[in-house]
This record gives C-alpha cells, structure tokens and sequence, in this order.
C-alpha cells in the first residue's frame, strides 16, 4: 500500500458526488478504497487471514486483481467527491454464456498475487475464487464481485447510486446480475434490489457466503 504521504486522503466527509467510468489510472486508489471497505470481510480474511500489514496486502490485492481482469468485459464505475477523491467502486465483469470465469485471467498474474499476499495466501486466494466461480451461472450475465463504499460516505447512498445504475442498464438490455453477498446486511441490501436467495458456497475455510441472483426486471413482472 502507498506510504500514508502517499495514499488518498479518506477521512473527509464527501459534499456532492459525481458517478464516472474508471480508467486504469485510477486502480490504485480504487484499490485503496477497496482495502478499507473489505478490511473486516470475512471471505478476504479467508485469503489473507489476520496479517500484521494485512491493509497493505489488501491494497496489493485489489490492485493485482484489477490489473488482471482489466479487459472489455470489465466495468468499473467509482463515485468521486467533489474534491476528485474516490469514495466508492462498483466492480462489474460481464460474463457470456460458457465462459470461464477470472481464473484463467488470474493465472498470469500468479507472480503478482505471490508479490502481493506471500506465496501461501496468494494459493488460498485462488482457492477461495475457484470456489465461489463454481456456483457461477454458466447463462449471460454481468458478475458483480465488488461494490464499496468508504465508511464516512455510508450514508450518502452512493452505494446505492453505484448498483442502481448498472441494474437499470441490465434491465434494459434484459440481462440478468449474479453476485455474492457476505453478511445479512449485505444480503437485505441486495434484496432491495431484486436480488434473491441462492446456495451458500461452500469450500470456504470459514466464510459463507451466499449466492444471489437478480433477473432483469421484465422476467420478473412475468
């Protein structure tokens, strides 16, 4: 992670949010963002575990991870404050009908996640993502694997903003959206936005999270 003269300044509240697509200029401060929102996610602590710099891991993480999906299938949305700062990420990958997932993507960039998490965690790391991507629909849809929010900018509903553009998108294109979410909280959240209930993923050291699932908006009026 950069040094703290280095790395963006998250504490100040946000007044007004504007909502524009990511470059790859913007990684590593999305990967920044990322690192606090999932700092107590129980599916990353299963990759990382309680690491001494696991904050810096975290950031090396997302980082090596946007670097290695980065194609024409992913999507990244931040909203920015009026300072220019990034306070949430939504991460979208679209996925055709028999595709394969990230992991042939991931594999690549092995010696990346071996830089970034030490050659043990980036193994587990591969592990924990060949598990959840095995209760992966095999039909189109867009896979929603990240969505955060810095804490102070909560509630500004920017996380909201942030997966209710994308699903109106995906309502008019009548393509359905996958995701896993982490925690009962997550999970009414996203039944908010038409997201039901699917299987719990197994395969996890401790973690349990669930699948869900969300048809375009006409399928479900039918």
């Amino acid at each position: 992670m950069p040094d703290a003269a280095e790395r963006p300044d998250l504490r100040r509240a946000p007044l007004s949010v504007r909502i524009e697509t990511a470059t790859r200029e913007d990684f590593e401060e999305i990967a920044a963002v990322l690192a606090v929102a999932f700092a107590d996610d129980a599916v990353h602590h299963d990759m990382i575990g309680a690491h001494a710099h696991r904050d810096r891991r975290l950031w090396r993480y997302f980082d090596t991870l946007l670097r290695a999906t980065a194609n024409d299938r992913l999507e990244v949305t931040v909203a920015r404050g009026h300072d220019g700062r990034i306070l949430g990420v939504s991460v979208w990958q679209y996925m055709p009908v028999g595709h394969e997932g990230e992991m042939p993507g991931l594999l690549p960039y092995l010696s990346g996640l071996v830089r970034a998490l030490g050659a043990g965690n980036a193994l587990r790391a591969l592990r924990v993502q060949r598990a959840l991507q095995r209760h992966r629909p095999v039909d189109e849809h867009w896979y929603l694997p990240f969505v955060g929010v810095l804490p102070e900018a909560r509630r500004h509903r920017i996380g909201s903003t942030l997966l209710g553009t994308k699903l109106s998108q995906l309502d008019e294109l009548g393509v359905p959206g996958y995701l896993y979410s982490r925690s009962d909280a997550d999970r009414r959240f996203f039944q908010n936005f038409g997201f039901g209930h699917g299987a719990i993923v197994g395969g996890l050291p401790s973690a349990r999270p669930l699948a869900m699932f969300r048809p375009p908006a006409r399928r479900r009026r039918n």
